[in-house]
């Protein structure tokens, strides 16, 4: 799926009010949705707080509600999400297939920010895993 900056763009502001949502519900604060065929078809945010699970991160929750819709192979779908996935997250994208990501702050850019985050990459999980998704 080619992304121009303006798609970039434009779907990434429904992360950010994903994020904003997020917030406002008494979460961490981070967005994401999966976009196939440059269609919004999973629009989410944490809910780590709110669902006492400690695994309700932005990405699996989006790829949860993507699945529902057109299974396990998410092959065709790019993430669009206003941090970048942690280890856990980004070994999830591996097993969908998901083929792109686009974030917006790095883990190493949040760490900085004193937020908590392991500092392990998800270009790392990527290429340890051998998988082929573009990160923008």
């Amino acid at each position: 799926m080619k992304l121009s900056n303006s798609h970039c763009e434009e779907f990434m502001s429904f992360a950010i009010n994903e994020d904003l949502r997020s917030l406002k519900e008494g979460n961490n604060g981070f967005g994401a949705i999966i976009v196939r065929n440059n269609k919004i078809i999973a629009q989410t945010h944490d809910k780590e707080n709110t669902e006492k699970d400690p695994t309700s991160h932005k990405e699996l929750n989006a790829i949860r509600l993507a699945a529902m819709k057109y299974g396990k192979n998410l092959s065709q779908c790019v993430l669009f999400c206003t941090n970048e996935p942690c280890p856990m997250c980004a070994t999830a994208m591996v097993w969908t297939g998901i083929k792109g990501l686009v974030y917006g702050i790095s883990i190493k850019q949040a760490l900085k920010l004193g937020k908590k985050r392991i500092d392990i990459e998800c270009k790392e999980i990527f290429k340890q895993a051998k998988a082929d998704i573009y990160i923008i």
